[in-house]
């Protein structure tokens, strides 16, 4: 039954994005007729649709339909276009009645001017006086329609013809203040409603756009546009007024993210600090921009130099700043173009119109190539010529800080206040800590770097971070989440990682833990006492230093420092209240302590010997792999060595990493997790289960998803902060 069911639902979502795709080539056939046809015939129709047959097909089949499914559905394009014809046509006729309602109107009203002079008492009517009433009935209508509500123009107002600059239009209309603005343009040309449609469909404020064709003086058409102009203050002078708050900020860096993305997409160069504006009657900070003549010129201005002067005309006034705003400024880039994505085919639908008005094809190319690259990667080459993001790290100064404070355990005050971490004999935090009974443990490890599985890992379990911060859950990372595996691996997003880890401790400090692991050990030490190797000659140290540098330029030395910091704080061993210890790897060889409470002392004050490899048992709870050859090159355990251990703990089980497996593998009563490879994974275990087996860890493990992950880095950055 589940089977049928699963097909069913399959057929159904693949019908869906069938009649998606014929409805927009239905679009596309009809607005292709209308455009080139006075008559329309079932001939015209048949032509129509058989021309786009074979590339109908070809996207059914893409799509994964059935053959016969897709002969059904290019059957009936025919009968499908010929009703979207109709359609159309009794849409238009409905405009054109209401263009000509307006004409007759303009007509009475200038006959009973004219009437008026015959009479006496009125100043004759010049065909330059009759051209501007014209233009004058049509504003109304055309504010009519921007504004929901009747508007009547003052009897003073002055057109000034011709319209050489834009002129902003303002009436008083029941207590409120009424602007439009408007400017002659020549229609093939006028691309402002294209580029306000590709806005909404990023997620920019859309305001309304009317176009007015009125005869002149000497009976030929001129075209002019009335755009409405939002009601606010520029966001350049809220420096100078009370309503600039970190709030208020931090929605301008968005909306300034949504105008990059829009100023790339369609190439406008001259964006200006009046892009966005603080709408004083909705108490909200929105885009309210307008002359994009100049849009659309891709080899004159291109993409990239658009969306820079964007951000540089918009950020001047910020200073710096802007450096604590980098991630907002980036949620709103990449969000837009995310949004475009999802509504490509509406974009690309309206940029194919355009082109074929302005008899400019290589614009649809262009703009397809411009919603389809990779948005981070544009985001990071326009912000690195930022010298405010490039010189400014306080911010990560501030996160270090905070992180070692979090696993120092110290408040304001300086007093100890981690519950579930012992001090030592030193009086500084231990090298134990013990977990709760309490919601549920979720276990990751050895990530080495791999910031795709740290994402999928959120990814499956979207309501962990408000698990944590209501305290039904904890999170266990049991080692190594630095340095990857491969050279091919190393990328700054390493740091990200590790950086997100310390995020999590410092919001969450009492249900995240991240414990040492040997790649820890070998940056506390540096590769001069304990170098780490992948293949040739360069250690796993200096590839670290080398991403900091890259990342972090001339402050990588401090930056560098204060993660040593951090992993010098770390704790070494986890033991649960129902009975399971956490580790990276381990037990130690020749396991000789029966005593509960002096087992669970030595952890504790694991670290009161240092971290050198003279601190034997520390060493081979970080290096130490199941098997006799491993014991024989002393750094291995034996199922003798995993009894006696956690017989001395009074635990249940063990859980480490460190060693590769196919997903997981059991030393008797000891478990072995791997993230790596088609079986990888991790682990989740219910605290409050006190009869833990191997057959309910083996349930609780999750298998990673093969796909990439949908969430960014810095998304995740922004969902631990907002907790």
């Amino acid at each position: 039954m589940p089977l049928i069911k699963k097909s069913e639902e399959l057929r159904k979502e693949q019908n869906e994005k069938a009649l998606q795709l014929i409805n927009r080539f239905i679009s596309e056939i009809v607005s292709d007729l209308m455009n080139n046809n006075a008559q329309i015939l079932g001939r015209e129709i048949a032509i129509a649709c058989k021309k786009k047959e074979r590339e109908v097909i070809k996207n059914l089949i893409a799509a994964g339909l059935p053959q016969n499914d897709v002969q059904v559905h290019v059957s009936q394009m025919r009968n499908k276009a010929a009703v979207e014809l109709k359609k159309r046509e009794k849409e238009e006729g409905k405009e054109k009645r209401k263009r000509e309602e307006r004409t007759e109107e303009i007509r009475e009203v200038l006959v009973r001017e004219e009437k008026a002079v015959e009479k006496g008492g009125k100043e004759e009517i010049t065909p330059e006086l009759r051209f501007q009433k014209q233009l004058r009935i049509k504003l109304e209508h055309a504010m009519y329609e921007i504004c929901g509500e009747k508007i009547d123009l003052s009897p003073e107002l002055k057109i000034n013809l011709p319209l050489k600059t834009p002129m902003v239009i303002t009436t008083m209309h029941q207590g409120s203040k009424r602007e439009v603005i408007l400017k002659e343009i020549h229609l093939k040309r006028f691309c402002d409603p294209t580029v306000v449609e590709v806005g909404k469909f990023i997620g920019l404020l859309e305001y309304k756009i009317k176009i007015l064709d009125v005869e002149d003086q000497k009976n030929e058409i001129k075209n002019y546009t009335v755009i409405e102009k939002i009601q606010g203050r520029a966001v350049s002078t809220l420096k100078l007024h009370p309503f600039k708050t970190p709030v208020f900020e931090i929605q301008y860096f968005r909306e300034l993210g949504k105008v990059m993305a829009l100023s790339f997409i369609c190439a406008i160069p001259d964006r200006t600090t009046d892009n966005i504006m603080y709408v004083r009657n909705i108490n909200d900070i929105k885009i309210a921009t307008y002359e994009f003549e100049n849009a659309f010129s891709y080899l004159k201005h291109p993409s990239i130099a658009c969306a820079q002067n964007t951000f540089n005309v918009n950020v001047s006034f910020f200073g710096r700043t802007i450096a604590k705003h980098k991630n907002d400024l980036r949620e709103g880039f990449v969000g837009a173009f995310k949004l475009a994505e999802n509504n490509k085919e509406e974009i690309l639908g309206n940029i194919r119109e355009f082109a074929k008005n302005t008899n400019n094809p290589i614009i649809l190319n262009q703009v397809k190539k411009a919603i389809t690259i990779n948005p981070d990667e544009v985001f990071n080459q326009i912000t690195s010529k930022s010298k405010e993001f490039k010189e400014d790290f306080e911010w990560v100064y501030e996160m270090l800080k905070n992180a070692i404070s979090a696993v120092e355990g110290t408040g304001s005050d300086g007093v100890y206040k981690r519950k579930y971490r012992p001090l030592d004999s030193r009086g500084k935090p231990g090298g134990l800590v013990r977990i709760p009974k309490c919601g549920k443990l979720y276990l990751l490890n050895d990530l080495q770097g791999d910031v795709n599985l740290f994402l999928k890992f959120f990814e499956d379990n979207p309501k962990l971070i408000s698990e944590l911060a209501n305290n039904t859950a904890y999170l266990v990372m049991a080692g190594d989440m630095i340095h990857a595996q491969t050279e091919a691996g190393e990328s700054v997003t390493e740091l990200d990682l590790l950086e997100a880890v310390m995020l999590l401790k410092t919001r969450f400090p009492n249900n995240v833990y991240y414990m040492l692991g040997n790649h820890c050990l070998g940056e506390i030490l540096g590769d001069g006492i304990l170098p780490i190797y992948k293949k040739g000659k360069t250690t796993e140290q200096k590839y670290f230093e080398k991403l900091i540098m890259e990342k972090y330029g001339d402050n990588y030395k401090k930056i560098h420092e204060g993660y040593i910091d951090f992993l010098k704080h770390l704790a070494l061993i986890a033991i649960t209240e129902n009975g399971i210890i956490i580790s990276h790897t381990g037990p130690i060889h020749g396991w000789n302590i029966k005593d509960t409470s002096e087992s669970l002392e030595k952890f504790r004050n694991i670290f009161v010997n240092g971290y050198g490899k003279d601190n034997k048992d520390l060493y081979q709870m970080l290096w130490n792999r199941f098997g006799e050859s491993f014991i024989l090159d002393g750094i291995g355990y034996d199922s003798e060595d995993i009894e006696k251990f956690i017989t001395a703990m009074k635990a249940k089980f063990m859980i480490v990493g460190h060693t590769p497996c196919r997903g997981y593998c059991f030393h008797g009563k000891q478990m072995v997790v791997d993230p790596y490879g088609n079986e990888g994974g991790y682990l989740i275990i219910d605290l409050t289960d006190e009869s833990i087996t191997t057959e309910k860890l083996k349930a609780g493990f999750r298998k990673f998803k093969e796909d990439k992950p949908e969430k960014k880095i810095w998304e995740l950055h922004q969902e631990i902060m907002k907790k």
